[in-house]
């Protein structure tokens, strides 16, 4: 397994708080400045920091494995779980289902009805991300060049990706000029299968955590840098006020937009290691971090059911539910974690220790 490094913890616990955050009716009821903020953040955030821990060593075969272990597994076998339980109790297609699911984009979980699923389309795209990093360190080499060349890429590579971000999005398909009908219906395309297509934009952070790792793993805080990191991230929000959301194919202009998202990481990574000295809130923080994975998995359809299921003044109940919906994944999280066949549905597999000669 491995090792955990608090600040880092603390900094995703604050990143998934974050998304809890953007996908209530605080944020969404009307999509204003608070909604660009956190989402100009929080997914590039988690990006980087899953790059952090990028390991290039050992085969690619191995790594697929690994990452499939550790992202994919959980993705499919809650998803194939809710779409029996849908057929089963409430008849909806199984087909139409499965496929949405095994297509692995948001609009794909979506458009079977699995709406208070979508925010899984994160998986497939780490999943994706991760194996092009891999491929690009192996074989582009760049790890020990200057930070100067690693920037240079990264500018290149989120130009050329933001360019036609939404070129498969939402479009109707087609073969050989033909429409292309599924159940009756022209199909639209959800994006590219796995979320390919945001695998080039994505990576700009994923191999930025990478790159520049020690920056991000130093525990000294640095004041006047995170002072000037603050003032760039506010002074771009005054100015462009552009947001992401990957998930609908949508990533402000590049240079701004990444900007605001490198300058809000540091300044959330910062205040990771300050809170890291403040006893009870690093341990609560630490804690959702940690469980960061199960959060995603399960916040949405806890969220989504109170909203609607409560009938109180609607801050008071939004509040209320992302409270819940942090709170109930945690627990389900130590369930799992203690339960013997959950745990080897939701855990990696461990690892064999290979026999000496």
């Amino acid at each position: 397994m491995k090792q955990r490094i608090q600040h880092i913890e603390i900094a995703k616990g604050i990143a998934i708080i974050a998304v809890v955050l953007g996908h209530s009716w605080i944020t969404l009821h009307n999509k204003g400045e608070l909604f660009n903020v956190l989402f100009s953040v929080h997914m590039p955030l988690f990006f980087l920091v899953s790059g952090v821990f990028l390991h290039n060593r050992g085969s690619f075969k191995a790594f697929f494995i690994n990452k499939f272990d550790r992202i994919m597994k959980p993705y499919f076998i809650t998803l194939c779980l809710v779409a029996l339980y849908t057929w089963w109790f409430k008849g909806a297609s199984l087909g139409n289902m499965l496929i949405g699911i095994f297509f692995a984009s948001g609009d794909s979980i979506g458009a079977t009805g699995l709406w208070y699923w979508i925010a899984l389309w994160f998986l497939p795209a780490l999943f994706i991300v991760s194996l092009l990093s891999f491929l690009i360190n192996r074989y582009i080499k760049l790890e020990d060049s200057s930070a100067l060349t690693k920037i240079t890429f990264l500018l290149l590579l989120g130009f050329f990706a933001s360019h036609d971000l939404n070129a498969f999005w939402n479009i109707k398909a087609s073969l050989f000029s033909e429409p292309i009908i599924v159940y009756g219906r022209h199909f639209n395309m959800p994006g590219l299968p796995w979320c390919i297509d945001l695998a080039l934009i994505s990576s700009v952070f994923y191999l930025a955590g990478y790159w520049f790792r020690d920056l991000f793993l130093s525990r000294q805080f640095k004041l006047i840098a995170t002072m000037g990191a603050l003032a760039i991230f506010i002074a771009f929000h005054l100015l462009w006020n552009h947001t992401v959301d990957l998930n609908l194919r949508f990533y402000g202009s590049f240079l701004p937009t990444t900007i605001q998202a490198f300058s809000g990481i540091y300044v959330v990574i910062q205040l990771s290691l300050l809170i890291e000295r403040i006893t009870p809130l690093s341990k609560l923080l630490n804690i959702i971090g940690q469980n960061s994975l199960y959060i995603l998995l399960f916040h949405s359809v806890i969220l989504n059911t109170l909203q609607n299921e409560l009938n109180w003044q609607p801050l008071v109940e939004s509040i209320f539910a992302v409270i819940i919906a942090i709170i109930v994944p945690v627990i389900i999280a130590v369930a799992i974690k203690n339960t013997i066949y959950l745990k080897y549905c939701y855990l990696p597999f461990p690892k064999r220790n290979k026999p000496a000669i």
